[in-house]
């Protein structure tokens, strides 16, 4: 038998880690106030007190709702989605849902002010807050943070946007076209841009093997990619310096041993593509 006890909530960690508590007492103190908060998400409970001020009023300026076309209310310069001003808020008349629920936990981690009773205050609980929410694509994502951005220089406030999401394709040194893109959205004085660093820091996805460029004694090193149980594809990216040359092998188990073959496919080299079919299964 085990007495039922009662446990209280312990999550309000990242304010005190980061001094922001202590930003806000300084003199001068910042709270966000007079600067826009941007989350492109899955949307934002619009109706939850710690995106309200103390009149009642909402701290959300605009809703944009990459997800449902509704020609009516597109927002300026775009021709899909849809558009909720802060008046349509004000007047309980916006329809926007977030049902996914990440997008208000993201937003009340950057701006929330506390105001629904609980003790977890955001980072900048008094700023003004902009919402995309979105299906993650990189054009939408690009059309989000120019929103948002653009909404801002109207207001003449500086903004930042939190984007709490990410990829596991591509490469990993701001050569990506979305990544440049973003960047160049920057060249503006008073804009930011966060990315969060994901939740794959555990996961069995990547893998660097800088004895791979060259052979030792003629035998040359390989690495298993073990594909989850029932997968029918298991693609594979390779990134490396562009002067370098570099060719590939396919190898599979050739038995219950761990056996390997390549089936005949031999090698793969630069600018070349082979296509095979596996003629046994393994169990």
């Amino acid at each position: 038998m085990q007495i039922n006890n009662v446990m209280r909530p312990a999550l309000d960690v990242s304010v005190p880690e980061t001094k922001a508590d202590q930003v806000w007492k300084s003199n001068p103190g910042y709270t966000g106030k007079g600067v826009i908060i941007g989350v492109i998400d899955t949307g934002i409970d619009w109706k939850n007190p710690d995106f309200m001020k103390e009149d009642g009023t909402t701290r959300i300026l605009y809703i944009w709702d990459q997800t449902i076309n509704t020609p009516t209310r597109f927002p300026e310069g775009y021709k899909y989605g849809t558009e909720w001003t802060k008046r349509d808020i004000d007047s309980g008349i916006c329809l926007h849902m977030d049902v996914n629920s990440h997008g208000t936990h993201v937003a009340g981690t950057a701006a929330g002010n506390g105001r629904n009773g609980s003790e977890f205050i955001g980072m900048a609980p008094e700023a003004d807050i902009i919402v995309v929410k979105t299906s993650f694509s990189d054009a939408y994502t690009l059309d989000a943070a120019n929103y948002i951005f653009r909404k801002a220089q109207q207001q003449r406030k500086p903004a930042v946007i939190n984007m709490s999401f990410g990829s596991l394709w591509g490469p990993r040194d701001g050569t990506d076209l979305i990544d440049q893109a973003l960047n160049n959205l920057l060249d503006t004085p008073g804009r930011a841009i966060v990315a969060s660093a994901g939740n794959d820091g555990g996961s069995n996805v990547h893998l660097g093997a800088n004895s791979l460029r060259q052979s030792v004694g003629g035998n040359y090193p390989w690495l298993a990619i073990d594909p989850l149980i029932g997968a029918r594809l298991l693609p594979v990216e390779i990134w490396y310096p562009p002067l370098d040359l570099l060719s590939v092998k396919l190898l599979l188990p050739e038995n219950d041993n761990g056996d390997l073959s390549d089936l005949g496919m031999g090698w793969v080299n630069k600018g070349e593509s082979k296509n095979f079919l596996p003629s046994r299964m393994v169990r």
